[in-house]
Parts: C-alpha cells; sequence; structure tokens
C-alpha cells in the first residue's frame, strides 16, 4: 500500500526470531516522538509456534508504561483513536522470524543470470541450498539427484535475456519439472519464473497445470540491465506462505497492519536508502544489523540500495554458520584473553541452543563480542560482492566512505556501555575517513522504514 494517511498515533511492532519489540510514536509539540518501547520473548518457536503470544507481551508493556489502553476486551487491536483516547491510528509491523526457505537456484551462465539469481535470494530470508546451469558439465540425471536430494522450497528459474536464448532455456525448464513430478505432492516446490519473458506461455505449458508456478519480469532483461524489484515482491510472498503454514498468528498481525506488513531487513533497507538520498554523493549510508538468526547489510549509494541478508550467520541458532566460513582461531584471534579453543567452541554450540542466552560474566562478553565481529566481517564481505563497481571488493579491499553508519540488533544493543558496541563495529568493518556511528537499541530503523508509507513524516521527525 502506498497510500498516506493523516494521524497522530503509531504503533511498530517487529517480531524476530528471540525478541519481539513494540514501539509507540505520538505527535509531541508538532513533531512525532517514540513515546515508549516494549520487549518481550518471541513465541513463534516451539512450544506455541505462535506469535500472538509474544505481541501481546510487547504490548503490554506499553500499555502499562503509558496508561493507554490498545487493545479492547476481545485483544483486538482498537483503531483508529476513540474518545476515552485509547487505540492507536497507524499499525505497522516487520519481521524476521519463521523457518528459513530452501531454494535452489537454476540459471544458464554462472555470471549472467544464475549471478543475478544469486543477488536476489541474498537480499531477502532465503538459505541456498544448491544450484545448476547450463556451463556446470553434469548430465540430466545429475541435475535431477541434486534437486531430488536438497528438496527445495523454492526454485528460481532465470535465464536468458529477453528476446534471447529460448532452448537452453526450456531444456533447463523441462528438467526442472521432471524433478517435481518425481517428487511427492507435498514436497513439491514452488517455482519463480523470472527469464526470458518470451518463453512464459512455453515454460507453463511445460511445467504443467499441477506445479505451482509464479512468474515475474526477467530479473535480467539484457547483459547489462538487471531489475531484481518484481521478484523480490514475489519471493517475500512465497516466504510468507512458507511462514504462515508453521507458525501460527501472522495473518492476524498483517490483517491489523491494513496491507503495512514487510519483512525486517526491506524496513531496515529503506531508511538506509532515504539516509543516502540525503546525505549526498559523495558517501554512502551503511547500515548493519545483527540478529540472532541472520545478519543483515544494507549499503546506499545516492539513493541506489544493496540489501544483503545473510541467514546462516547470526548470533543465535545461525551461530554456527560461521564454522562454514572461518575456523576457531579466526574468532579468538579478536579476543583480549586467552581461552582455549574448546572453550570458544563450546561457547559456541551452546548460543546456537539457548539463543536467547546473554553473557554471565567477562569472559563471556569478550567471546560474545568476538563472534559478533567475525559474523560482522564475513556479512560484510558476502555483501560487497553486489556492490557497484568502484565499490564492491574487486575495486578495493579497503571500504568505501560511509556517513553515517547505523548499526542495530541484541548483541549490539545490550552492550553494557556505547563503547563496546563501537569497538565491534571499528574492528568488524574497519571504515576509513571521519564517520559517524549510530547505535539503534530500540530496534526503530525497520520500523520507521514500514511506516514510510503511510506516515512519512514520522520517519522524517524521529530520525
Amino acid at each position: 500500500m502506498g497510500m498516506m494517511v493523516d494521524a497522530d498515533t503509531l504503533l511498530a511492532v517487529d517480531v524476530g526470531t528471540v525478541n519481539t519489540r513494540a514501539n509507540l510514536f505520538d505527535v509531541v509539540d508538532g513533531r512525532y516522538r517514540l513515546v515508549a518501547t516494549g520487549r518481550a520473548p518471541s513465541t513463534g518457536g516451539s512450544p506455541l509456534y505462535d506469535i500472538n503470544e509474544g505481541v501481546q507481551m510487547a504490548m503490554d508493556q506499553i500499555q502499562s508504561v503509558t496508561g493507554r489502553r490498545l487493545v479492547d476486551e476481545t485483544d483486538t487491536l482498537i483503531m483508529p483513536v476513540n474518545n476515552e483516547g485509547s487505540g492507536v491510528d497507524v499499525f505497522v509491523a516487520t519481521t524476521s522470524a519463521g523457518p528459513k526457505a530452501r531454494v535452489m537456484l537454476v540459471g544458464l551462465m554462472p555470471g549472467v543470470s544464475l549471478q543475478s539469481a544469486r543477488r536476489l535470494a541474498s537480499s531477502t530470508y532465503l538459505d541456498v541450498v544448491g544450484q545448476l546451469s547450463l556451463l556446470d558439465r553434469l548430465r540430466e540425471e545429475e541435475h535431477l539427484d541434486t534437486i531430488l536430494d536438497v528438496k527445495p522450497d523454492l526454485i528460481l528459474l532465470a535465464g536468458g535475456t529477453d528476446g534471447g536464448a529460448n532452448e537452453s532455456v526450456i531444456r533447463m525448464v523441462e528438467t526442472v519439472g521432471m524433478a517435481t513430478r518425481i517428487l511427492p505432492r507435498e514436497q513439491s516446490p514452488r517455482i519463480l519464473y523470472c527469464g526470458n519473458r518470451e518463453l512464459v506461455p512455453v515454460v507453463l505449458e511445460r511445467l504443467g497445470e499441477h506445479i505451482k508456478i509464479l512468474q515475474t519480469p526477467n530479473i535480467r532483461p539484457s547483459l547489462e540491465e538487471e531489475d531484481l524489484a518484481p521478484a523480490r515482491l514475489r519471493v517475500a510472498e512465497v516466504i510468507a506462505e512458507i511462514r504462515d503454514a508453521r507458525i501460527s498468528g501472522f495473518r492476524e498481525l498483517e490483517q491489523w497492519t491494513g496491507g503495512y506488513f514487510m519483512q525486517t531487513a526491506d524496513g531496515f533497507g529503506r531508511i538506509v536508502r532515504y539516509l543516502s538520498q540525503i546525505y549526498g554523493p559523495d558517501k554512502g549510508v551503511l547500515g548493519v544489523d545483527i540478529g540472532a538468526s541472520h545478519t543483515t547489510i544494507a549499503a546506499g549509494f545516492d539513493g541506489e540500495m544493496r540489501l544483503s541478508v545473510n541467514s546462516r550467520l547470526g548470533m543465535g541458532a545461525s551461530v554456527t554458520g560461521i564454522f562454514k566460513n572461518s575456523s576457531v582461531e579466526e574468532v579468538s584471534r579478536w579476543l583480549p584473553i586467552q581461552l582455549s579453543a574448546a572453550d570458544v567452541r563450546d561457547y559456541i554450540f551452546n548460543k546456537s541452543l539457548h539463543p536467547e542466552t546473554i553473557p554471565t560474566d567477562t569472559d563471556e562478553l569478550h567471546l560474545e563480542y568476538a563472534l559478533a565481529r567475525q559474523i560482522i566481517r564475513l556479512a560484510l564481505t558476502q555483501a560487497r560482492e553486489g556492490w557497484p563497481e568502484g565499490h564492491d571488493l574487486q575495486s578495493s579491499w579497503l571500504l568505501p566512505a560511509f556517513e553515517p553508519i547505523v548499526a542495530s540488533g541484541g548483541a549490539l544493543a545490550r552492550a553494557p556501555r556505547p563503547g563496546y558496541a563501537a569497538l565491534v563495529l571499528l574492528d568488524a568493518l574497519q571504515p576509513v575517513g571521519i564517520t559517524t556511528f549510530v547505535l539503534d537499541p530500540h530496534n526503530l530503523t525497520p520500523a520507521l522504514g514500514a511506516a514510510s508509507a503511510p506516515l512519512p513524516m514520522a520517519a522524517v521527525h524521529v530520525l
């Protein structure tokens, strides 16, 4: 939805893997201001698998602090504000919770369509479990085995510029169609076709009616052009379907928002892009959000935003993903104390099993921030692969100039002192020149990004 509304009171809820946060904004002296915040454990996981309890507890905290009633006797949000001053005028929500959607990438050329498909997958909450291309030299039966082994929730099928390759794309489509027919119906993946749009009728015919097919404009309409925006909207719909099938409460939350419901990473990236437009073209704007299950890096260059979501790196259940690209020694190098490799490894695995825990002594605090440094470092390396020429790793190992750098996430927000978070960011990012760090302790950035559609001035005033 893009229609702006006239309202005074805004309530924003963010449902994360570990924490659910609620933020209440109201007009004070003619400007939108943050009035109160609430935080509660998320309840999307075992044993409830229902986010409603966590949302209600976060909202109860705001009701207790402000004395304003937000829900009625039936636990339904009061909208708009009534004559008694209860309720809110606008409600928005963001989420990063839910199961990871497993995706298989299928494209023609590794450096063209498959590269665009990889950028699309890395910009949202998808877990890439495999990829196939025309040049991987695998036989058709090996392509089939690959798809059958990983059992993806979604297949991103790209390839061919508009008006370009035909036969090669059709051959890939037939391979994908054969694999999905072999799988049991309940395991059949959704297929998102985002290739040569002139072949859409042929693709629909070859795949058949029993396969769930989504289509978007070509993500690589020409060799020089890339357009991921329409496909990202479709992918968000697929993620929402998978999430809603396994966790209750999201549909009700979306109904409360009236359509102002988006992924946390998208809301975060929207604010980074806005800031990059108002700070001028000389420097970019960088956003870092380190969560329990995902780490998001958003970079804005003069209004152009590059978003990278790493679903295998986080400070909670995904923390063991650190072993896929680094060693215990690379984590230990950030420690100001001597700890054995066994102690470091034990802490990491315990953290993955109990993501809600926080450090209880100085040694654990040092370990926590050593992990944060290494995770941000790895996520930044992945993100820079998709940055524009001149800012990517191939152009320079140095980080481009950024002003400001916005940081969010529980590990940084609950630092005993802001200096701890600043040291983590300095080590992990190694910024150049002079910049400003902005810490977002209440996770306002995604909320303001979601609110920018109905209440754009709220984002402007609060920022």
